[in-house]
């Protein structure tokens, strides 16, 4: 009897100290992610720092009605992605709660860019056309239009397809009062169910011809005059000095906006003075000039100049080189310096120079990754310096240099070696490998207006790039302060992918490509320049082969 009442009492206790013992032991940390998206007339950016979404629709797609075709996310017990498939309504953001433990929300926010433009008759300069508070501003000539009767040329206000208009443009528009002074007319847009009200002003203009911009590159120019519409709008130009004839230029390179005409020259003289005027009509400007830029190339462009660090690497440049912009610092590398460990510092030497397989000058350059006990390093050259070790995790790079000319693409000659990834320890947000999948090389140039304030970096290299914050990796293609870029990923398996196109080659022979620059924005003059090389593209995320090798060499800007 004592005996069970002593094991009751036992399994009591016991009942009653399992009730006060809490569960503190915290649930990990774990971010939902949303990989991809297709959209039904869009296209998707996805940020996975932030947590948002950015549609961009086309014209014809109603924002009320936007429809999630399909998603992925990169894990199967996220919750509350149930309804985020079907047909929503994106006038303003969207916000989804996903949750494993705890709950992240993710922004969806949907973009349409509207295409607008209002040209008339006898129209002096371009029309300002203000979206926010729906006016459109169009000046005319005071001596040659009628504000009783004007033609409007063309009107799109609206989407594309879709937009019906309440004034009929076929016929002359009246935009003046009895006494004949300039007054406004309202114009309804109606799409998608819903109307907007425009007001649209017609007034006469003392101007009749003025140059209003000059965009010079190295062989070309773009220049932009206002005049009047329906003249004979045009320029003249010639080098200058010269003694030759005035040349009008052909028709077929002038693109107009209402009064608003630009000219763009090609096969221009680099570093040359040129003399212009435009022309409306009769009347003709005073005689103007500009200056091409020069054919800037990249500093020590085929590796040949270098000095020693210690007795087993390098850097590529040398103090008492007898070129210039060859005695300071342009190509760093993740071998370190002499004031900052790198790579080299720990054994592993990941960048080298060639001085047997090579195609021009004395020697080339090889990036080749390795195993490095710790971490895997890809070998890498690129134009700004190595800024450090963090622990034994990642390091820092300063991405970047002072550069003002536009080129049209960088040529190079490149020869890689690879075989399937041996090391994965990450891959960027919605990219899959294994270690059957071959290794790739890269090289990347972009021109850009970055901050360093913003970016992190020096005012020498803007970018601060550090690989344990994927937050500080910059994407060229899609950001902001990018002016143009570029690249190519050379395939383990004999395919390069030169921006965006994948095509069979003989990667594992030195081979001269060129890789076009994509400007996406034409008239911004850059502030700096970025290439970066490396033995793998995975190399910031610790991932690809150990045996992997980029050779480069006599580097050249097509302008």
């Amino acid at each position: 009897m004592s005996r069970r009442i002593s094991i009751i009492s036992l399994l009591s206790a016991v009942a009653v100290l399992s009730s006060c013992i809490k569960n503190d032991i915290p649930y990990p940390l774990v971010v939902p992610h949303i990989l991809t998206m297709d959209v039904d007339g869009g296209t998707v950016t996805i940020d996975q720092n932030k947590l948002t979404v950015l549609i961009k629709l086309e014209e014809t797609v109603d924002l009320k009605n936007v429809n999630i075709k399909s998603f992925s996310l990169d894990r199967t017990d996220i919750r509350g992605a149930e309804d985020l498939k079907g047909r929503h309504d994106l006038t303003q953001p969207m916000q989804v709660k996903l949750s494993v433990y705890e709950d992240f929300v993710w922004t969806i926010r949907a973009e349409r860019p509207v295409e607008r433009y209002f040209t008339v008759e006898k129209q002096v300069g371009s029309a300002t056309i203000d979206d926010v508070n729906h006016r459109v501003i169009v000046e005319v000539s005071k001596k040659k239009a009628d504000l009783s009767a004007i033609r409007v040329l063309t009107c799109k206000l609206g989407p594309k397809q879709v937009s019906n208009y309440s004034i009929d443009f076929d016929n002359p528009v009246n935009f003046a009062d009895e006494n004949g002074d300039a007054v406004p007319r309202e114009l309804e847009v109606s799409y998608f169910g819903e109307t907007e009200v425009w007001r649209l002003f017609v007034t006469k203009s003392d101007k009749s011809l003025t140059l209003t911009n000059m965009n010079v590159w190295t062989k070309e120019v773009y220049l932009t005059a206002v005049g009047i519409e329906g003249e004979d709008n045009g320029f003249k130009y010639r080098q200058k000095d010269s003694g030759d004839d005035w040349t009008v230029v052909d028709k077929s390179c002038i693109s107009t906006n209402g009064g608003e005409f630009t000219a763009h020259l090609t096969e221009l003289e680099p570093s040359t003075t040129y003399e212009f005027f435009p022309y409306s009509g009769d009347e003709m400007l005073d005689v103007n000039e500009f200056v091409t830029d020069a054919p800037r190339q990249l500093p020590n462009a085929s590796f040949d100049v270098i000095s020693p660090v210690t007795s087993s690497y390098y850097k590529w440049y040398d103090p008492a080189s007898a070129i210039d912009d060859c005695k300071t610092e342009f190509w760093g590398s993740g071998n370190g310096s002499e004031t900052i460990g790198g790579s080299a510092g720990m054994g592993f030497v990941i960048t080298a120079p060639d001085d047997n397989d090579k195609k021009d000058g004395e020697r080339s350059v090889v990036c080749q990754s390795v195993n490095a006990v710790v971490k895997f390093a890809a070998g890498n050259i690129f134009a700004g310096s190595w800024n450090g070790m963090v622990g034994t995790k990642g390091g820092k790079v300063l991405f970047g240099r002072p550069w003002t000319t536009r080129p049209k693409a960088l040529r190079i000659w490149a020869k890689y070696s690879a075989g399937t990834i041996t090391h994965i320890d990450g891959v960027p947000d919605g990219v899959t490998v294994s270690t059957s999948d071959y290794d790739m090389g890269m090289v990347k140039v972009a021109l850009g207006y970055w901050d360093y304030r913003k970016y992190g970096g020096t005012k020498e290299s803007p970018i601060l790039w550090n690989t344990t914050d994927k937050s500080s990796f910059v994407d060229f293609n899609t950001d902001a302060s990018t002016i143009a870029c570029g690249e190519i990923y050379f395939h383990g398996d004999g395919y390069e992918t030169l921006n965006g196109v994948k095509t069979k080659q003989p990667t594992g022979e030195w081979r001269q490509i060129t890789i076009p620059l994509n400007y996406r924005d034409m008239t911004t003059v850059p502030t700096h320049i970025v290439v970066s090389c490396a033995s793998s593209a995975y190399g910031d995320y610790f991932t690809g082969c150990e045996t992997a090798k980029l050779w480069l060499d006599a580097f050249e800007l097509i302008y």
